[in-house]
């Protein structure tokens, strides 16, 4: 996820569908099924709940990821944003670049 965060734009989303089984994992039916093959069929597979798939995308550096099933459908749509900006902090200097120009640093 770390390669899809650094190609999108800053302000950009990336869009993941997936199924999403809740916190329990054994709901909703299809997801829970789902999961269920997972772990059977591969060697280390398993259906992530919303959880775990914001801990990664955060973890990967997007900013919030919001969840959105699809009525009637078994999927889950999730939209993960990048900042518009990043912070960064080397050496207790805090630098603010929006769109790859630093404009609050050590420059300015």
């Amino acid at each position: 996820m770390r390669r899809v965060h650094a190609a999108v734009k800053p302000g950009g989303k990336a869009v993941t569908l997936e199924f999403v089984p809740n916190e329990d994992r054994v709901s909703p039916p299809t997801p829970a099924a789902f999961s269920l093959t997972m772990l059977v069929n591969t060697h280390a597979g398993d259906a992530y709940t919303f959880a775990e798939y914001d801990f990664m995308f955060t973890n990967s550096g997007f900013a919030k990821t919001n969840s959105h099933p699809i009525p009637g459908m078994p999927q889950t749509v999730l939209i993960s944003e990048k900042a518009k900006w990043l912070q960064h902090c080397h050496r207790g200097v805090a630098t603010i670049e929006i769109a790859g120009r630093i404009v609050f640093g050590p420059t300015n």
